[in-house]
This record gives C-alpha cells, sequence and structure tokens, in this order.
C-alpha cells in the first residue's frame, strides 16, 4: 500500500525517480562523463556492446542538444570500435546514425558515401546471413542423412539378426530332421536283424 500511495504521488517507484531527477539534474557535461567513464571501464573490462551503448548514450545526448560535430566524434568512435571488434551489425548501425546525423548537418557528399557505404555493408550482412543459413541447412542436411544412414544399419542389422534366426531354426530342424530318420533306420535295422 505504501508503494502504490507513493506511485500516486510520485507518478512511480522513489528510487527510480531518484535516479532519474538526479540524472535530469546533471548538466550535459556531467552527463558525458559519466558515460565516458562507463565505456573506458567497460572497454578495459572486454565488454565491447557496453562501450558502444555508452557512446550512443553521448551521441543522442549530443544530437538532442544540437552539437552535431560532438556527435559524429562518438559515432566515428563506434564505428572504429565495432569494426576492430569484427562486429559488421554495429559498424553499420554506426554508419546509420553517421549518414543521418550528416545529412542534418547538411554535409551531402559524405553522407552520400556513407550511403554507398550502407548499401555495401547490408549485402554484406545479407549474404552473411544467407552463408549462415546454408550452413545451417547443410549441417541438418548431413545430420538427416546420418540419421537416415544409422536407421538404414540398423534395420539392416535388424534384418540379418532375423535370417540368423531363421537359418538357426532350420538348421535345428533339419538336425530334428536327421535324427528322427537315424532313429527309424535304426529301428527298421534292429527289426531285420531281429527278424
Amino acid at each position: 500500500e505504501l508503494i502504490a500511495e507513493r506511485k500516486k504521488k510520485n507518478g512511480s517507484e522513489p528510487d527510480h525517480n531518484l535516479f532519474f531527477i538526479t540524472w535530469k539534474n546533471q548538466d550535459l557535461a556531467a552527463k558525458v562523463q559519466f558515460m565516458n567513464n562507463v565505456k573506458t571501464t567497460s572497454l578495459k573490462n572486454g565488454n565491447i556492446s557496453q562501450a558502444i551503448l555508452a557512446n550512443a548514450y553521448n551521441i543522442e545526448l549530443y544530437d538532442k542538444s544540437k552539437q552535431y560535430e560532438e556527435a559524429l566524434k562518438y559515432i566515428l568512435e563506434n564505428e572504429k570500435i565495432s569494426s576492430e571488434a569484427g562486429s559488421i551489425q554495429n559498424v553499420y548501425a554506426s554508419v546509420r546514425l553517421k549518414y543521418r546525423l550528416l545529412k542534418k548537418m547538411g554535409r551531402d557528399k559524405e553522407a552520400n558515401m556513407a550511403a554507398d557505404l550502407l548499401f555495401s555493408l547490408k549485402d554484406s550482412i545479407l549474404h552473411m546471413q544467407r552463408r549462415d543459413m546454408l550452413y545451417e541447412m547443410e549441417t541438418r542436411f548431413k545430420t538427416e542423412k546420418k540419421e537416415k544412414a544409422i536407421a538404414l544399419l540398423t534395420s539392416q542389422h535388424e534384418l540379418s539378426r532375423v535370417q540368423l534366426y531363421s537359418e538357426i531354426e532350420k538348421k535345428e530342424a533339419l538336425q530334428r530332421e536327421n535324427l528322427l530318420k537315424e532313429e527309424k533306420l535304426a529301428k527298421e535295422l534292429l527289426l531285420r536283424l531281429a527278424l
């Protein structure tokens, strides 16, 4: 009930409000510095995606305050970090932001070069996705082929086992039949000798 009352008064959780009030009260330089500290710590710990996210916050902060040159610096840094990490999807996202920002700044020639790079990156991403899909399909095909081969070998083994049992039964039947014939011949021979 206490939390519900505070929500009615403040609109949400008290801790949540406290964090955002503190963040809202910070000037641009303090926010950027905080995000730069997050980025530095993240890079030291090898958490590339968190560093890229920290830069994305700075890009948004500078974009909202119409400091496009500063935003562009962080976009270029994200592009470099993403490229070094081999993350083509993050490179694509950075170039897309760069294109949007360059258009906003009226730097059409650079924006067009970014657009060309976007098309190239998109083709590369699609190629990688197709390659991954083909690899997955090939793996699935090989797995199914192996499963079918195993099933075939299992059925052949079962058939061989049934044939073997059948041969053994035939052999035993012939042995019984031969034994009966030998007994009959022995009896006949004994009868003839007895007569």
